[in-house]
């Protein structure tokens, strides 16, 4: 279906600008589709469960890590915004739930998972294949990202000292 749709706004777009590839108007379409039906059905959620911000702020450094790190895909686009949905929304109703835990437990969640997100980019990214050739970020995605997450750990664990309790 999104498919079809991008090809029909491609090929109106192409008699528009003759001389464009109406594939590759086609390719940049379908991706700008399913991105914001992604990101529409995400934050719907979130808002209707009361995660807004949250899934927001979860939503955003998922994506900054999936920039540099890159990763695997799913193989359907419904297999892919299921999964999204119940990442971003169950990180973002977990961020909450540790909020309201006692203090001593925000350093060993923390370090657990700062360790998992380690473990998970060093066994999964960057993705470089045959159909894939490597690229600067490629080879120095995983340094990247290594250093987004300490980064990111080091902001979180100022916060939880911030935070009243």
């Amino acid at each position: 279906m999104i498919h079809r749709l991008s090809y029909s706004i491609a090929n109106w777009l192409g008699k528009q600008a003759p001389g464009q590839s109406v594939a590759v108007i086609a390719y940049g379409v379908e991706i700008f589709l399913i991105t914001v039906i992604q990101l529409t059905l995400i934050l719907s959620i979130a808002a209707y469960l009361g995660l807004f911000l949250p899934a927001l702020i979860v939503l955003l450094s998922f994506s900054l890590l999936r920039i540099f790190s890159g990763g695997k895909h799913l193989s359907t686009f419904w297999s892919c915004t299921l999964t999204d949905i119940i990442l971003i929304n169950g990180l973002a109703w977990i961020s909450l739930k540790v909020a309201e835990t006692p203090l001593y437990i925000h350093g060993p969640v923390l370090l657990f998972l700062t360790l998992a997100t380690w473990i998970a980019i060093h066994r999964y990214a960057p993705l470089i294949t045959v159909k894939r050739p490597t690229a600067h970020l490629q080879v120095y995605g995983r340094t990247y990202s290594k250093g987004f997450v300490l980064m990111g750990t080091a902001i979180a664990a100022i916060c939880y000292l911030w935070e009243p309790v």
